[in-house]
């Protein structure tokens, strides 16, 4: 009787010294993958307006 050891898939591997790291991403659907970055852009809108905004500000108080 011959088993074989299945292959395990990594999606990363980091050596650090004697230590040696494995990672294994979630595996997420199409629609949750859009999900999430659908709220990473619109996070990054936030932050471009808010950054506008203060440049904004600042052009005000310094003329």
């Amino acid at each position: 009787m011959s088993a074989t050891k299945p292959v395990n898939q990594y999606d990363a591997t980091y050596f650090i010294g004697n230590a040696t790291i494995y990672v294994v991403a979630p595996r997420i659907s199409w629609e949750e993958r859009q999900k999430r970055l659908d709220h990473i852009q619109r996070i990054n809108w936030i932050l471009w307006d808010a950054m506008q905004s203060n440049y904004q500000l600042h052009l005000q108080t310094n003329t």
